[in-house]
């Protein structure tokens, strides 16, 4: 399914010719967010098409 969904992710930057912003969200850590977004990252870069990876992580400084 994974496969399935990187695919299609492909054959739509592919039709476009341009970039895309894909946002991984999730409700709490430990949810793969940031394996699926490398996972995806490197498939496509093995495609031949140039991938940007960035990572935003919040943190509350009040708890400690």
């Amino acid at each position: 399914m994974v496969e399935d969904r990187a695919n299609a992710f492909l054959w739509m930057i592919r039709r476009t010719q341009r970039g895309r912003l894909k946002v991984y969200l999730g409700y709490c850590a430990g949810v793969e967010k940031t394996y699926q977004m490398l996972q995806e990252g490197q498939r496509l870069r093995d495609e031949g098409i140039d991938v940007v990876i960035g990572l935003l992580e919040t943190v509350d400084s009040r708890r400690k």
